[in-house]
């Protein structure tokens, strides 16, 4: 029993020593490398939320209200029920709102184009209604007809002004003499002015 388990040994030893002798390594047993720290924090760590775009509703819509009262100034004014110098700041207000919202700030010049309904003005507005509704829940589908709706206001609310500017006019000459039935040149050009309404209509 001895003289066996000697001999099975030293074939063990040969074969161990011919296979070195040949070339072939003996099988080595690697032990994994052990993570570090960050690594673990990293992997056992959920990523942080990203913010999401708010969603709004009816955003668009408010806006092109907000411009419809800067654009009406006193006659929206009237309707909301303010006096005095409360209605002079509130008709100030909506306007200043407006600039701020399609220009990012205040600036006394687009104010004033903006009053009296400037056409490049009116784009520009109609631009940024254009821009709030395509994120908008409920005005993003309408969003055309929102503009539209916004052109349609502006030129209802110029061709108003171009009505009462030519009745001041005419109330002018009222006051400066007392003419008879016969209307100046001045008078003559402001009667189609007054007679327009196709755009409020």
């Amino acid at each position: 029993m001895y003289r066996l388990s000697t001999t099975l040994a030293g074939a063990a030893i040969t074969l161990s020593l011919g296979s070195i002798a040949c070339g072939n390594k003996p099988p080595m047993t690697t032990t994994p490398p052990t993570p570090s720290a960050d690594t673990m924090s990293g992997a056992s760590a959920h990523p942080e939320p990203q913010p999401q775009p708010q969603k709004t509703s009816e955003e668009a819509h408010k806006f092109v209200m907000l411009a419809t009262a800067c654009w009406f100034g006193g006659l929206w004014a009237d309707a909301e029920g303010e006096k005095g110098d409360v209605k002079t700041a509130a008709m100030e207000s909506r306007c200043t709102d407006v600039v701020k919202k399609v220009y990012g700030a205040d600036d006394k010049a687009k104010l004033d184009a903006l009053r009296i309904v400037d056409a490049k003005a009116v784009s520009d507005v109609a631009a940024a209604v254009e821009k709030i509704a395509a994120g908008d829940s409920v005005d993003g589908p309408r969003k055309d007809s929102l503009i539209k709706l916004t052109t349609a206001i502006a030129d209802a609310q110029r061709e108003h002004s171009s009505a009462r500017r030519a009745g001041d006019k005419v109330r002018r000459d009222e006051d400066a003499k007392d003419r008879g039935d016969k209307l100046t040149k001045d008078e003559q050009e402001a009667v189609p002015a007054m007679r327009a309404h196709a755009a409020m209509d």
